[in-house]
C-alpha cells in the first residue's frame, strides 16, 4: 500500500499494469491510514514530504504540519526525513520569498 502512495501522488507507468493516474488527495488519504492504523513510520516521511512541496502544484505547502511529520519520522530513524529536515530552513525561506513576490 505504501508504494501505491508514490504512484497516487505522482502518477506514472507500471510494468504489466499500465498508466496510473495521479491523485494526490488519495495518496494523502492512504498515508493517513498507514499512520493512524498501522503506525508506519515511512508514511510519516512521505506525508511530510508531500505537504512540504504541496499536495497540488497550485496550492501552497503546509510547512508547519510537514515539519512535525518529518521530525516524527526522523525520531523513528527514517533517513529520508533527516535529509529533508536538513534542507527545511532553505525551503521555508524560498517559500516566503515567493509569497512576498506574489503580493507585489
Amino acid at each position: 500500500m505504501f508504494y501505491l502512495c508514490f504512484f497516487a501522488y505522482l502518477g506514472g507507468q507500471v510494468r504489466q499494469i499500465g498508466e496510473v493516474r495521479d491523485d494526490p488527495d488519495y495518496a494523502v488519504q492512504l498515508l493517513d491510514y498507514l499512520i493512524s492504523e498501522r503506525e508506519f513510520a515511512p508514511a510519516l516521511f512521505l506525508k511530510g514530504f508531500i505537504l512540504k512541496y504541496g499536495v497540488k502544484i497550485y496550492l501552497p505547502p503546509k510547512l508547519v504540519e510537514a515539519k512535525m511529520l518529518l521530525e516524527n519520522a526522523a525520531s523513528h530513524n527514517v533517513g529520508g526525513a533527516i535529509i529533508e529536515l536538513r534542507q527545511f530552513g532553505l525551503h521555508e525561506r524560498r517559500n516566503n520569498y515567493a509569497r512576498a513576490l506574489a503580493r507585489i
